[in-house]
């Protein structure tokens, strides 16, 4: 490790000294050469060489373990002017392969923690292919490794060469070796040195020749670790790996580890240059934001959509009820682990690329409208109604992650739509404009954006009703209805107002309290439901509640092909408001008066004698129960009518005409009886309210 450099041309008292003689060409890489055989060698098939191995390394990381700032081997800490030009191959050339500060814990006790890395995970796919991925890499230094290089062979080599030169590549290693591996370098390397990929810190990390190495060796690592993962996981591993115990003896488990924690540095370094590049952008007053941030887009997107598109291929074994037995420890470890990739992949500025991705399983869309795409959400609920109990929150966060990610696009998209709508709205003096046609152009195309805007929310409302009312229905686990509510209150609704409170209405009638709250929640009406006085309360905005008529016509009609067209869905199973549970009905038609009270034009004769129609059905049946004991739910919906239809004939002169002039079961006689005998006070007192309505408006009588 150390070279005597001596001119013999000299004197014995022209010598220097030895201390300036020495160069140390080690730089750490003996330390990381020593930790790789012990890596290696604590998978051996031998008990009494792992043992030994890793109690060796097991003692070497625990030697600094409460060591801050400490120390590193002389030579480490020498200026770049005392280091010698090494061999290409040798990191620690340039001064911009110490990725790794040399203050660094964790550079003391690996030596070069991204040549280790490499070297490692070489080991596991074997050397001809680790080359083979690292020589395809764009790079601007040496790719660093702990040996010599290998010659490369191309047609004009010999034959006795190329065979020499392919009896040093080794072999990839067993599998008790690669789950060694594979846990070390998650645990030790990554998960321990946050910063590994950051060169210059809280500095300027610009597009400059200083951030070019950090994010060359981040695709090296991403690379060869993504490559060693998908020949465990590409093909189903999760399933696979049914037999084995959780274990580091387990390769699948310890490649779905490596894999979570590879795309958590990833996604953080991603991130920080996205956030870098966005403030020059801003400083620049540069407009197109695609072409300043293409090198990150294209070095380190394609590593991300990878690592996605394996971990979903893991998940999607256990989407299906059919395979949702064939669960042990080591299973449960490996989905655990592709949960975590897809929650932080969700959470970072990859979910907002163009190229939307993460909400197609990691692969780009054949569609132009790739934002509409459902295929990673479809597998996600799929999981979270048919994985493992012990999984379910772990799918449940998932899913909360991707309805975020998808918020954010939404929220950029309907952004354009107000801007291109302002823009269009703006009145152009034509006495000032050189070229008046210009601006009309403009506005047409500004037009165009915004309808294909609009349409691609559209195309995705209505890709998801149909998963929605699939993860609603009553013999679901309660993880698919409470994201059912969530992802219908906060990423249906903005988009489509009624469809999205059919599906709220009907799970705020859920058994579950969680599920029920968060319905009503998205509904509007969890603190109305207090207060019967909802007449003289203030209704909420009007871009939370929909069109009263288009409201009524999804909710209470009837199940016919006219209403199937109309409201766009192309599941067999969607429940009408008959079909409804008591609590449920209660909180569709407390939604109803408060869409009814919110419109301007009174909600349409047609769309309130239907309305009307609804709760006198519901209340008729309560004229067979006077004296008789009623449930909680059942006493709180007559409560619910009686109260509705107070309101109702409050503001509708058409309804209390309707109700004078009805031939129907339930009659104003009706209403009396029920306003002595019912059961609820309160329900009693809006009864009696409803009877002054009527009696009050003497026009209605003449008619």
């Amino acid at each position: 490790d150390t070279v005597m450099e001596k001119d013999e041309g000299k004197d014995d008292d022209e010598e220097e000294p030895m201390a300036k003689r020495e160069v140390t060409r080690d730089n750490g890489l003996g330390t990381a050469r020593t930790v790789a055989l012990l890596v290696a060698a604590s998978g051996d098939i031998h008990p009494d060489v792992s043992e030994q191995a890793s109690s060796y390394l097991r003692a070497h990381m625990d030697s600094r373990r409460n060591v801050t700032g400490a120390s590193v081997p002389s030579g480490d800490n020498r200026d770049d002017a005392s280091k010698p030009n090494t061999e290409a191959g040798e990191i620690g050339q340039n001064k911009n392969d110490d990725v790794v500060p040399s203050s660094s814990p964790s550079h003391a006790l690996l030596g070069q923690p991204i040549a280790l890395a490499c070297a490692l995970l070489s080991l596991v796919l074997g050397d001809a292919v680790a080359v083979g991925i690292v020589r395809n890499l764009p790079a601007t230094t040496a790719p660093p490794t702990l040996g010599s290089q290998i010659p490369h062979l191309n047609e004009s080599t010999p034959v006795s060469t190329r065979s020499v030169v392919m009896s040093m590549k080794r072999r990839m290693v067993n599998d008790k070796i690669s789950a060694a591996i594979f846990n070390f370098v998650a645990c030790r390397v990554l998960d321990d040195e946050p910063r590994i990929f950051v060169l210059a810190g809280d500095a300027n990390l610009t597009k400059d020749a200083n951030s070019a190495a950090p994010l060359e060796l981040a695709k090296r690592i991403g690379s060869l670790a993504i490559a060693a993962v998908s020949n465990l996981l590409g093909s189903g591993g999760s399933i696979s790996s049914v037999g084995m115990a959780s274990s580091r003896a387990n390769p699948r488990v310890e490649s779905a580890r490596l894999l979570n924690s590879l795309c958590i540095r990833l996604s953080a370094f991603y991130d920080a240059m996205i956030s870098v590049e966005e403030e020059e952008e801003k400083k620049s007053n540069i407009r197109d934001k695609h072409a300043s941030s293409d090198t990150v887009a294209t070095q380190l997107h394609g590593l991300l959509s990878k690592a996605l598109a394996v971990s979903c291929l893991v998940l999607s074994g256990f989407s299906s009820p059919h395979t949702a037995g064939l669960s042990n420890q080591g299973s449960l470890d490996t989905r655990d682990f592709s949960y975590g990739v897809v929650c932080t992949l969700a959470r970072s500025q990859f979910a907002a690329s163009s190229t939307y991705t993460i909400f197609n399983r990691g692969e780009l869309s054949q569609s132009s409208s790739q934002v509409a795409s459902i295929a990673t959400a479809s597998l996600i609920f799929g999981c979270s109604a048919n994985d493992h109990e012990s999984l379910r929150p772990r799918a449940v966060a998932a899913l909360d992650a991707l309805l975020a990610a998808y918020c954010r696009v939404c929220d950029k998209e309907r952004a354009e739509m107000q801007s291109n709508e302002t823009s269009k709205d703006v009145e152009i003096d034509l006495s000032t404009v050189s070229n008046p046609w210009a601006e009309v152009n403009l506005t047409k195309n500004d037009e165009a954006a915004s309808k294909a805007a609009r349409s691609k929310l559209e195309g995705l409302s209505r890709s998801l009703l149909p998963l929605l009312w699939s993860a609603a229905q009553s013999n679901q686990p309660k993880a698919s209805r409470l994201a059912a509510a969530r992802w219908a209150s906060d990423l249906v609704k903005p988009i489509d107002r009624a469809n999205a409170c059919h599906i709220l209405c009907f799970l705020a009638g859920d058994v579950d309290p969680t599920a029920s709250s968060v319905a009503k929640e998205g509904l509007g009406i969890s603190e109305a439901l207090k207060d019967g006085n909802i007449v003289g309360q203030s209704s909420p905005s009007e871009n939370v509640l929909p069109d009263f008529h288009e409201l009524v016509t999804v909710l209470f009609e009837s199940k016919d092909k006219t209403h199937r067209n109309a409201t766009k869905l192309t599941s067999s199973w969607v429940p009408m408001y008959e079909d409804f549970s008591p609590r449920g009905q209660g909180a569709t038609l407390r939604l109803g008066l408060m869409c009814l009270l919110g419109d301007l034009y009174g909600g349409g004769d047609d769309a309130v004698e239907v309305y009307v129609s609804a709760i006198c059905s519901t209340i008729l049946p309560f004229k067979s129960h006077r004296g008789a004991a009623l449930g909680r739910e059942f006493v709180d919906l007559l409560d619910e009518c009686s109260i509705c239809l107070a309101g109702c004939l409050a503001t509708s002169r058409f309804a209390r005409v309707r109700i004078v002039s009805s031939s129907e079961k339930f009659t104003l006689e009706d209403i009396s009886n029920l306003a002595i005998s019912a059961n609820s006070s309160k329900a009693r007192r809006h009864l009696a309210k409803t009877l002054g309505l009527l009696y009050e408006d003497k026009k209605i009588w003449g008619q």
